[in-house]
């Protein structure tokens, strides 16, 4: 699960040796740093791995990682999620051009996506048919 907040971006998932347990990722140690604070997980928690495809973790039960995601559902209190994040970097004198470019680019990315399921129902009757056909000639 990937959970963007005013605060921080992590990925969570089910920890590979116990199940009863999440391992949450960040690949900054500023988030990784917030996440703590905001939470009461001690610094010293924090795992870095350099070299991998998230470099700081962070070891919890799956029950506790839901309390975490329920309060951070109750916290929504902003109608643009982009705006909000940005503003609050700036008040915070904590802007990072590097984190919005990336926050942008995923947002980008995600926008791009919306809008080929929206193919217009003409094209895809033409890429089904084309599909047919060529699944035809390889059978």
């Amino acid at each position: 699960m990937w959970l963007f907040t005013k605060d921080y971006f992590c990925s969570v998932v089910e920890h590979i040796d116990n199940s009863e347990h999440v391992l949450v990722r960040f690949r900054s140690r500023v988030h990784a740093e917030a996440f703590c604070t905001k939470y009461k997980v001690k610094l010293s928690h924090i795992a870095e791995n350099k070299g991998t495809d998230y470099q700081f973790r962070l070891r919890l039960l799956k029950t506790d990682f839901a309390g975490v995601a329920l309060q951070e559902a109750r916290n929504i209190d902003y109608p643009n999620f982009k705006n909000v994040v940005m503003g609050k970097r700036v008040s915070e004198d904590k802007y990072n051009n590097n984190e919005i470019d990336a926050l942008m680019d995923v947002w980008a990315a995600m926008r791009r996506y919306q809008d080929r399921e929206a193919i217009p129902q003409a094209y895809a009757d033409d890429l089904a048919e084309y599909r047919r056909a060529y699944s035809n000639e390889k059978g």
